[in-house]
């Protein structure tokens, strides 16, 4: 069920050296990892190589998993011709914060915390059918089509939660934020600044972002919007790469039997340390 391994050649790796851009090599090991997650989000829930685990904590994590490797994939597609690094940047975040919220999961591996993710994402499905509800009785019972809609929904994510309404609402805040999860994790500071903070700079739009991104300085009147011709950013592909590695060396470990993860942690092992011969090369220079 692992996919083929990249092969990249010699003459690929001095091509990309002379050119100090290593992206057409990083690109197909991201492209890799992504494709592995997936196979691996698609062990299925009764499979003699998972342990014993509940059912709906299992659905959270193989969510998580799968949300990496399809955002990966979806990040493959608009990058492999150079453009729409001001889109890939965005799905990054959302790839770190999945992963993150996973091994946090993990580390924490424990009932409430999958509770506390739970409560944190139903919260707002609650609070809706409240107002659904309030605005059906100010019109003394009338219920329109889209209310029904909505509220079958809410009622489903609630249902498949396996919480009820009063849960949710005890625990909605009580899962930390992204900050306390790494700091929980004991991950650098610097993970934080650089896959957080920074990368939130282009979820939401700040001033770098938009000076980034979105506009470009032009001699008569000083900043203009840019075109699109915004290429992704030179180590797209290995930071986010690293952190699906980690993930999944550490999903692999808690969520499969010990005597089926000898293949699997020999394939994350090799490919770190592709990654870590790549990094070397383009940091190479930084140090000199």
């Amino acid at each position: 069920m692992i996919p083929d391994l990249p092969h990249i050649d010699h003459n690929q790796w001095i091509i990309c050296k002379n050119n100090s851009d290593f992206r057409p090599i990083t690109f197909e090991w991201y492209k890799f990892i992504g494709q592995l997650s997936a196979s691996i989000a698609n062990i299925k829930f009764h499979s003699p190589v998972i342990k014993i685990i509940n059912n709906v904590n299992y659905s959270i994590m193989i969510g998580l998993l799968n949300r990496c490797s399809r955002l990966m994939l979806s990040n493959i597609a608009l990058s492999h011709k150079g453009k729409f690094g001001e889109t890939t940047a965005i799905i990054d975040r959302c790839i770190f914060e999945s992963a993150i919220k996973l091994r946090w999961l993990i580390k924490k591996d424990n009932e409430k915390a999958f509770k506390f993710f739970l409560a944190k994402g139903l919260i707002t499905e609650v609070v809706l059918k409240e107002k659904i509800q309030s605005n059906i009785d100010n019109r003394e019972g009338k219920i329109l089509p889209i209310e029904n809609r909505m509220i079958d929904s809410a009622n489903k994510h609630i249902r498949l939660s396996g919480l009820d309404e009063q849960e949710i609402k005890a625990n909605n805040n009580k899962l930390p934020n992204l900050s306390s999860m790494i700091d929980e994790l004991e991950e650098s500071e610097f993970l934080y600044i650089a896959g957080q903070r920074i990368g939130s700079h282009h979820v939401h739009g700040n001033w770098p972002s938009l000076l980034f991104h979105y506009l470009e300085e032009d001699e008569e009147q000083g900043l203009k919007p840019r075109g699109h011709n915004c290429e992704p950013q030179i180590d797209l592909y290995l930071f986010i790469s690293f952190i699906i590695i980690m993930t999944l060396e550490q999903y692999t470990t808690y969520i499969i039997r010990s005597e089926h993860t000898k293949g699997f942690l020999l394939t994350l092992s090799s490919v770190r340390g592709e990654l870590i011969k790549i990094y070397e090369e383009i940091v190479e220079d930084d140090f000199k």
